[in-house]
């Protein structure tokens, strides 16, 4: 079974660097054609199955990915982006944004979904997946903050201070294979 994670494409509050979370942005034009860009590189890819987050953005990139395919698409609220509460809408900048993606901190503060919490929905999410589609490759598009503990599922490992600053956020419409 193998898994294809791609984030979203690129949104105006992406390019702006303000901290997007729940709050439901559409793709701006240079995320559509990043989208289309992921379409090209993954064409040749066997996918059964695209598995999305609810929140407009990852929809619109799923939907332009699956242009002249017709994979079924289901949607999980589990993938959806990581809460930030009072937060969304900040700019990054004006906060210490990567205490936030610290596992080992797991900060509580004004509403904001704690790692932990995003690491149990998410985990929960792989495993499902797994045990009901053990035979389907699939294509999850979500968002930077759950592509996170994805990466940390597979790899079975969490590593120490931010996962931003350990490498793993994916980029915009950036692609990660993984397999069971």
């Amino acid at each position: 079974m193998k898994i294809y994670v791609v984030r979203h494409g690129q949104t105006e509050w992406n390019l702006e660097k303000k901290i997007q979370g729940r709050v439901d942005k559409p793709l701006n034009e240079q995320g559509k054609l990043q989208a289309i860009e992921t379409r090209k590189n993954i064409l040749n890819k066997k996918i059964d199955l695209i598995i999305c987050s609810p929140l407009l953005r990852a929809i619109e990139t799923a939907n332009i990915i699956n242009e002249g395919r017709n994979i079924p698409i289901k949607y999980d609220t589990r993938i959806i982006e990581r809460s930030f509460g009072e937060l969304e809408g900040c700019l990054i900048k004006d906060v210490d944004f990567n205490s936030f993606w610290d596992y080992y901190k797991n900060l509580e503060y004004k509403n904001v979904e704690t790692m932990y919490e995003l690491f149990e929905r998410v985990y929960s999410f792989l495993r499902d997946m797994k045990s009901q589609y053990e035979d389907k490759d699939i294509l999850i598009v979500s968002h930077g903050g759950v592509g996170m503990p994805i990466d940390c599922f597979f790899s079975n490992n969490i590593p120490q201070g931010s996962l931003i600053e350990a490498g793993l956020q994916l980029k915009n419409c950036e692609v990660k294979e993984y397999e069971f």
